[in-house]
């Protein structure tokens, strides 16, 4: 899912120029080289050879990915990963997420945030915003289940 053809920077990602802090660059950079979405504490133990300790820390850097539309906090696991950079900055978007390696994809598909949107509104509800969690087994865990 994710791990094949991706890309190391997110889109529209212009070398620093976006991000004012060390720490929110050396953690963007930990989430840019991993193959999987990764919590908080993994970003913190791969920043910790440079010299980054502190959870705090790290919750902060993260919290400023987030932010600048860089990176998307995934509830489900618990963890956080690059933004593909597919859909305007601040709009809801949607990932698949297999049950069993974890493997996360980022999707577009036109119209359905949209609607759902649209459908909570008839029902007087506001949307700040919103991140689809679909979770299920992909291609690849699926062919290594026919084969156990």
């Amino acid at each position: 899912m994710r791990s094949k053809g991706r890309k190391t920077r997110p889109a529209g990602y212009q070398g620093d120029a976006r991000l004012r802090g060390r720490n929110a660059k050396k953690a963007l950079e930990v989430l840019s080289e991993a193959r999987k979405p990764l919590s908080a504490y993994e970003v913190l133990d791969r920043l910790a050879p440079s010299g980054i300790t502190a959870p705090t820390t790290v919750y902060r850097a993260l919290s400023r990915l987030v932010e600048e539309g860089l990176v998307h906090r995934l509830d489900s696991l618990n963890a956080y990963i690059v933004c593909d950079g597919h859909h305007a900055q601040h709009s809801e978007v949607m990932f698949v997420v297999c049950r069993v390696c974890h493997a996360t994809e980022e999707i577009t598909v036109p119209g359905v945030a949209d609607a759902l949107c649209e459908e909570l509104a008839d029902r007087g509800f506001s949307v700040a915003g919103a991140n689809i969690e679909i979770k299920g087994v992909c291609a690849h865990c699926s062919t290594q289940r026919g084969k156990d």
